[in-house]
């Protein structure tokens, strides 16, 4: 099985973005798999696991020493992942690096490590980029481009502070981004 640990955006962000996939989804067919989560900016990346417990039980005392703290999203782009294997295309915010995302995506690569022999994986470690997907697709380039293009306020920047951390899980044995559920919510103050 896998595990993502991220921050929730705010009701806001959230509402804007499957706003963009509804639109994305009528205008030109783009699969809406990537709103099944609730809108959120992944700490690392997903890892595997054999049980969640000892997992939930991280998360737990995780989310009790965490503080409110503003995230910033600087620009809707578009991330193009093509490869001998893989056309991708990925609409996302781009987050603003800050000291406290940093702070948490290190925490985590070192604490995960350090508890459970869980390794960074892909990103991890200086290359990460912290963002939050809109929505995904393979092959679609050209559309997602024009969709790009013609989007009004995408060059706008959205503060906003973020309260809630989840623990999303998929029972697959292989990573998928398509079969991952909210498993966990928590809120911090």
């Amino acid at each position: 099985m896998y595990i993502c640990i991220a921050l929730l955006t705010d009701d806001l962000i959230q509402n804007k973005s499957r706003k963009i996939v509804f639109d994305l989804s009528q205008k030109y067919d783009i699969d809406t798999m990537s709103s099944r989560l609730p809108q959120h900016i992944s700490l690392k990346q997903s890892f595997e696991i054999d049980k969640i417990d000892e997992i939930e039980n991280y998360f737990d005392q995780l989310s009790k020493s965490m503080k409110p703290f503003s995230v910033v999203l600087n620009k809707i782009d578009l991330c193009l992942i093509n490869n001998d294997s893989i056309n991708k295309q990925i609409l996302w915010y781009e987050i603003e690096e800050s000291e406290n995302l940093w702070t948490l995506h290190n925490k985590l690569n070192r604490e995960l490590l350090d508890l459970f022999e869980i390794p960074m994986n892909g990103y991890d470690g200086d290359t990460f980029k912290f963002h939050s997907t809109i929505a995904y697709e393979s092959n679609k380039e050209d559309l997602f481009v024009r969709y790009l293009e013609n989007l009004k306020n995408r060059d706008e920047s959205i503060s906003f502070d973020v309260t809630k951390i989840a623990l999303f899980y998929s029972p697959d044995k292989e990573l998928r981004g398509d079969n991952f559920i909210t498993y966990k919510i928590v809120s911090f103050n």
